[in-house]
């Protein structure tokens, strides 16, 4: 199978999130962790990516969630939780504006790597952002399996179509939008949204089936694995989240749940380093620098 694949170059930086679950204020999952987000905000002005990408679950999508009416009746999709009529009175708005600030932070920031990087007369000025496709992210995809008229209903912000892609704006911000299970990469690190593999072991997992290099997230744990090859060894990453991980479906179950990001170094023919950066109590260390969430 021939594989999506993005050209690196040496000296290009790249910075990796995942489930955020951006989310209405009143959600009962919780959303995004504040202290975690701005420490990743802040690392990003610090660091100044060429590339961003979400690795998924940009949003909680939690009025789409599959889970909420697994134990009572579902109401109707159309003026409940979607709406065709007027696409600002439905249960799923909220969660819209609420992931779409979320990403307004982001390209500010971006924006102003980019115009650091034109300032300073670099080749390349122009950042690259990605998003994946999480599970999450396909909670609204099978409402518009479920109610295909959606696919060119008008939406919030007045565009046809309801696809997560187009609630998040993705086309307008310039982002790339890679769909969930697709495993693509960015030199030699292939990355995808995860969930293929979510054994205790999961890292070493991915390795021994992939046997290539691997980023991914979903499970909200931190997890890394290495693999010798006949070539040169390879690494598997899971980057953790930055969601409120008090999430009340665990029902107290503990989790080895953290939040962190992921920094990656490119050098020459794609090959790269990968740094985890955890935030611990709202606080990490990037560059040397402390930061404060």
């Amino acid at each position: 199978m021939r594989r999506r694949k993005y050209r690196t170059k040496p000296g290009q930086t790249m910075l990796v999130c995942s489930d955020t679950h951006w989310a209405s204020p009143n959600c009962p999952e919780g959303g995004v962790d504040p202290q975690a987000e701005s420490c990743m905000l802040q690392a990003m002005e610090i660091v100044k990516p060429d590339i961003f990408c979400h690795i998924g679950d940009a949003g909680e999508w939690n009025p789409a969630s599959l889970w909420k009416f697994s134990r009572r009746k579902r109401p109707p999709v159309d003026g409940y939780i979607l709406n065709s009529v007027d696409p600002k009175r439905c249960d799923l708005y909220e969660d819209i504006i609420a992931v779409n600030e979320g990403l307004d932070k982001i390209d500010a920031r971006l924006t102003a790597a980019d115009e650091y990087r034109k300032a300073a007369g670099k080749a390349v000025v122009a950042s690259r952002r990605i998003m994946i496709e999480g599970n999450h992210e396909v909670w609204v995809d099978n409402l518009l399996l479920e109610n295909p008229a959606f696919n060119s209903a008008t939406n919030p912000w007045g565009k046809p179509g309801w696809s997560p892609d187009r609630l998040m704006q993705l086309k307008k911000r310039k982002w790339d939008y890679i769909p969930h299970g697709e495993v693509f990469y960015v030199g030699r690190l292939g990355m995808y949204h995860g969930g293929h593999y979510s054994t205790t072991y999961h890292a070493a997992r991915h390795l021994a089936e992939y046997s290539s290099s691997i980023m991914y997230a979903h499970t909200h744990d931190q997890q890394s694995a290495k693999k010798a090859t006949l070539g040169e060894p390879i690494g598997g990453w899971s980057i953790g989240c930055l969601c409120d991980m008090d999430k009340p479906f665990m029902k107290g179950k503990p989790t080895r749940w953290s939040h962190a990001f992921a920094i990656v170094h490119f050098r020459e023919g794609g090959r790269f380093n990968v740094e985890i950066v955890e935030i611990f109590d709202g606080r990490c260390w990037v560059y040397g620098q402390e930061i404060v969430g």
